[in-house]
């Protein structure tokens, strides 16, 4: 034997493992780091981009709404669809018009003669009012009490009125096409508004026979933009390209006009976030357009970010739409745990060196051991011969044993590697026959409810990613407690057999899934059918039951078996969940129970 020096083996293990460990934790800990700070820039562009973009489509939505009432009424007109007498049909024409508009605050027709028709939304109960004036008469205002009937109280007689002096009717007039109007203070609320009309013409071309309009006050407008930026640290505002502020979200709680007509400029307002965009916009010595990224202003020791974007309406109005977020709000909790994240690191990386330790420890007394009884076992044997001179004092004392163990361990070996290979195939055919299992209900034979979950969530992004509809049908039996109250569980768990025996008939295509969700609540996923193929995948499960002709108990609705269905459709541009999907067909199927049962019901599409 040597008489070098050896060393024992947990040493020779554990200083090397020390240092490779340590050092990769701390370049781990810094590439994360500095990744995180390079890339913080770029996340919080995407974040607000994203945000400001969702806002922007509403926004143009309200703006192409109010567009489109006046194109109507003056498209009505022309058509002679719209006739200004009687006055109590028109009333009614515009009562309708702004009912389905919940964000507008009048609808309006001026008459020829000066006089009004108008239906309102008041800016602070958001009751329907209807507003009229007689040629030369005074402006009177009736609050609506049955939106149904049309019913109505007078509620105020102002001063005398005539339409053709106002601004909206003036500038419809004289430039006889359909366009926006500038901010007004309007006579009826103590509010400001702004909005576009057009000149009503006779089909012959005739006019202006009086003028449509329509009018989106600046409440309404901050209300607007508060339920679009709800639950967000910061601002979103709109205002003219001058920097004439129209709304900002700050201002929804407002009692009436959040801003006086003559303190309308950015710089002007209470709120000193406006001020800095106000500041901002001063500072480039330009007409201010729409930002390529976003701009880091410090307001009152915090940093916002702003991104300010023109937004061309239907009927060529300009505005300016500005969306300011508290830079902390959007990455503080990423970058907390960004710094969390790498104390974890280290802390894992001591920690994995403590148990290195251990067992190494471990090892070698383990290898001690190993080495006495292989010793013992190979006593008087001879084999294949191993250097018996190395730096580490375990693996020369079992070097000397192996010399004598070698042959036999190699044959134990082959043998080994063979029942191995037989048991690994062995063991990934139960693997896989037990995943298959365990995605089915153990009574029906058909999926389960976690199979369903995790199939419903695949189609929900499928549907998403490829614009396609997405149906589901939930259904249960009709009084089945009484059926089995009646003819036993055996019976009973017979029929569901056969219901599930039913649904797995109706999936057609290769994505289809019927599943059992509980007792006797099934469902029936359908990817890529519209409201018309569901109602027809509805109306057939119904016959097919009726068709069985299961018997019910007595006491029951009906003679035979009979289910409801509930059916709920997701569209791409879903706003919902997987799991609001799955309400709304719950949601249906309670309405097809209280509507009589045997029947199915989709309460939206």
């Amino acid at each position: 034997m040597s008489t070098r020096r050896a060393y024992p083996l947990r040493w020779l293990l554990l200083a090397p493992a020390i240092l490779v460990m340590l050092g990769m934790a701390l370049g781990v800990g810094a590439l994360s780091w500095r990744a995180a700070r390079v890339s913080s820039e770029s996340v919080e562009q995407r974040l607000v981009e994203e945000i400001a973009s969702g806002v922007e489509q509403h926004l143009q939505g309200l703006l192409r709404s109010a567009h489109d009432v006046v194109q109507e009424n003056a498209g009505a007109f022309r058509l002679g669809l719209l006739p200004l007498e009687p006055p109590a049909r028109l009333q009614q024409r515009l009562l309708n018009q702004i009912r389905h508009q919940p964000h507008l605050t009048f609808i309006s027709i001026g008459l020829p003669d000066g006089g009004l028709i108008s239906a309102s939304r008041h800016p602070v109960d958001g009751g329907l009012r209807l507003i009229t004036a007689e040629r030369g008469g005074p402006l009177t205002r009736y609050r609506v009490l049955d939106e149904g009937s049309g019913r109505t109280e007078l509620e105020d007689r102002g001063e005398p009125y005539d339409s053709r002096s106002l601004v909206w009717y003036q500038r419809a007039a004289q430039s006889g096409e359909l366009g926006w109007y500038p901010v007004v203070a309007y006579r009826s609320y103590a509010s400001l508004g702004l909005g576009l009309s057009a000149p009503l013409r006779s089909a012959q071309g005739q006019g202006p026979l009086g003028v449509a309009g329509a009018d989106l006050g600046l409440v309404q407008l901050s209300r607007f933009l508060a339920a679009r930026f709800a639950g967000r640290s910061g601002l979103a505002f709109v205002a003219e390209q001058d920097g004439q502020l129209l709304a900002s979200s700050t201002e929804a709680d407002a009692q009436y006009t959040p801003i006086r007509l003559d303190q309308r400029q950015l710089a002007q307002q209470a709120d000193p976030r406006l001020r800095a965009v106000a500041d901002w916009i001063g500072r480039q010595g330009k007409r201010t357009e729409a930002t390529n990224r976003p701009v880091k202003l410090q307001v009152e020791g915090r940093y916002y970010l702003l991104n300010l974007r023109e937004v061309r309406g239907a009927g060529g109005l300009e505005l300016l739409q500005g969306v300011l977020l508290e830079e902390d709000a959007l990455l503080g909790s990423w970058r907390a745990q960004a710094r969390w994240a790498l104390i974890w690191v280290l802390a894992l990386a001591l920690l994995a060196i403590g148990l290195l330790f251990a067992l190494l420890t471990r090892l070698v007394r383990e290898l001690d051991t190993l080495g006495q009884a292989a010793g013992g076992l190979a006593l008087g044997q001879g084999g294949v011969r191993v250097p018996e001179d190395g730096p580490i004092l375990e693996l020369r004392r079992l070097g000397a044993l192996f010399n004598h163990m070698g042959v036999q361990v190699q044959r134990s070996l082959s043998t080994l590697k063979g029942e191995v290979s037989t048991r690994s195939d062995e063991l990934a055919l139960a693997q896989a026959e037990l995943q298959r299992q365990l995605a089915l209900d153990s009574l029906t034979q058909i999926a389960n409810r976690g199979r369903f979950e995790e199939e419903l969530d695949k189609a929900w992004r499928r549907a998403q990613r490829q614009s396609q509809a997405l149906a589901l049908l939930v259904l249960d039996v009709d009084a089945f407690k009484l059926y089995n109250e009646r003819h036993g569980q055996v019976a009973g768990d017979t029929l569901l057999r056969g219901l599930a025996e039913l649904l797995e008939g109706m999936q057609r295509r290769p994505d289809d899934l019927a599943a059992r969700l509980s007792a006797d609540r099934f469902v029936l996923l359908l990817p890529g059918t519209d409201p018309q193929g569901a109602a027809q995948e509805a109306e057939e499960l119904l016959l097919r039951v009726r068709a069985r002709g299961w018997p019910q108990a007595p006491g029951a609705p009906a003679s035979t078996v009979s289910i409801s269905i509930g059916v709920a459709i997701a569209w791409p541009d879903d706003v919902d969940s997987p799991a609001g999907l799955l309400q709304r067909a719950e949601h249906s199927l309670a309405a097809a129970k209280s509507g009589g049962r045997n029947r199915w019901v989709c309460l939206s599409a």
